[in-house]
């Protein structure tokens, strides 16, 4: 298991650590690329970035996408 996300705080934002897609149920069929840069508070599908980066994930990749299956 792992991290997903990482807050910038020179940004000021929460990043991904590499490009991801969910295949989870709370945000199916949602993609996001490295650089993009989310404020707090920010939704992804029912759960808030906040949220999102507290979870421990398990990734697969596709060699473009990590892909996020669901989450603890």
């Amino acid at each position: 298991m792992s991290r997903l996300i990482k807050f910038d705080s020179q940004q000021e934002c929460y990043r991904f650590l590499e490009n991801v897609s969910f295949e989870a149920p709370f945000a199916d069929g949602m993609a996001y690329q490295q650089t993009t840069c989310l404020t707090a508070g920010k939704k992804i599908g029912r759960k808030t970035i906040d949220e999102v980066a507290e979870l421990h994930v398990s990734l697969t990749s596709d060699g473009e996408y990590y892909i996020v299956k669901g989450g603890y």
